[in-house]
């Protein structure tokens, strides 16, 4: 990162909250270097939510661009900052797959780019672990004491040849590597000897094989209308978050049409709200963000909520969960048993879009 730069200071406000806008999949792009039409109308979101939620933070979870050369992509974030600036609001940036694709340096000609500007708390961070990596605090309202840590975690696209045991290699996107679990470890380590125990959420573009888990077991909140993309091999990332004991969420994006959020032993697993209108989704599916109000004083995840780009609220959705995580697992009932109990106990109307085996638009 240029020292020459002043970045601001994340700090909670005098009430003790501390306001996040997650903004996802924004799938901006353009190969010829100038945007109207749909890509205007996604700029036009990020400015419209801004100016309502009056967030603390925004946290971009990845895919906000698509198509276009390196050059033209860093010309959409002058797009975006330029919207930042105008409201003085800081951010960070969490790389999707799309920020890594197409052009072997492209993740670091957009990490160099989004370094200057003032208001960007990106850092490339240490190449070992990929593009983006880092963490930054959130100060307390009174002293200089860092009160919540924020990661961005880079999620890989095409960038991990996983070995058989048969020698050949195949390549597994959205992988977390083993040495960003090392660093994350350290670092959220290194604040607990420091400063005792320090909440943490962390953002990532790809949600984790948990997120299946959730709906499964746990029961969500909010829409599912599609199966979860995420890594077919599991790198023990949420194990870690649970050993740590101090994280309280992780929040990823990349599903254009599932916004839902749970928890799963104490921590929070949810998505965004897609915002791009390039990308496919269905008419009933309005674009939008999610809001993270974390506590100070509570040391959690104080309030959530889905906002649309019209300034309503989505109406969450509550669908239980599918099958007992006691007994699916267990051998006497090898293909799980639904949970009936938990039906009954839900009124009438939050089960309206449930069905085996989840939510469907049909």
């Amino acid at each position: 990162m240029m020292e020459s730069i002043k970045k601001p200071t994340l700090r909670f406000r005098a009430d003790g909250t501390f306001k996040i806008l997650q903004l996802t999949d924004l799938h901006i792009g353009t190969l010829t270097g100038s945007l109207s039409g749909r890509n205007m109308t996604a700029l036009d979101l990020i400015d419209t939510l801004v100016a309502a939620e009056k967030p603390d933070l925004v946290a971009f979870t990845g895919d906000i661009s698509t198509d276009g050369s390196n050059g033209h992509i860093c010309r959409i974030w002058d797009e975006i900052n330029a919207i930042l600036e105008k409201h003085n609001t800081p951010y960070t940036m969490t790389f999707g797959n799309h920020e890594s694709d197409a052009h072997t340096n492209r993740p670091q000609a957009i990490g160099d780019h989004l370094e200057k500007y003032p208001l960007s708390l990106f850092e490339c961070g240490d190449p070992n672990m990929g593009t983006g990596n880092y963490a930054v605090p959130v100060l307390a309202s009174d002293n200089d004491k860092t009160a919540w840590l924020l990661y961005s975690i880079d999620c890989h696209s095409s960038q991990f040849p996983f070995p058989y045991p048969d020698g050949h290699k195949e390549t597994r996107e959205w992988y977390t590597w083993p040495t960003q679990l090392k660093w994350i470890e350290k670092t959220q380590k290194a604040a607990q000897a420091e400063f005792g125990s320090v909440p943490a959420i962390a953002f990532n573009h790809v949600p984790l094989p948990e997120y299946d888990e959730l709906w499964m077991f746990d029961g969500t909140v909010g829409g599912r209308w599609e199966k979860t993309w995420r890594p077919t091999l599991n790198s023990g990332l949420f194990a870690l978050m649970y050993r740590l004991g101090d994280f309280r969420g992780i929040f990823a994006g990349h599903d254009h049409t599932n916004s839902f959020h749970g928890y799963m032993y104490g921590i929070m697993l949810a998505y965004g709200r897609a915002g791009g209108y390039q990308i496919a989704c269905e008419d009933y599916y309005k674009r939008g963000g999610r809001v993270i109000v974390l506590g100070e004083k509570s040391g959690q995840i104080d309030d959530t909520y889905i906002v649309l780009h019209d300034g309503s609220r989505d109406e969450p959705v509550v669908s239980p969960p599918v099958f007992d995580r006691n007994c699916f697992y267990d051998c006497a009932f090898a293909n799980g048993i639904p949970v009936t109990e938990a039906h009954r106990k839900l009124p009438e109307k939050d089960l309206s879009l449930w069905k085996l085996p989840f939510p469907s638009a049909e």
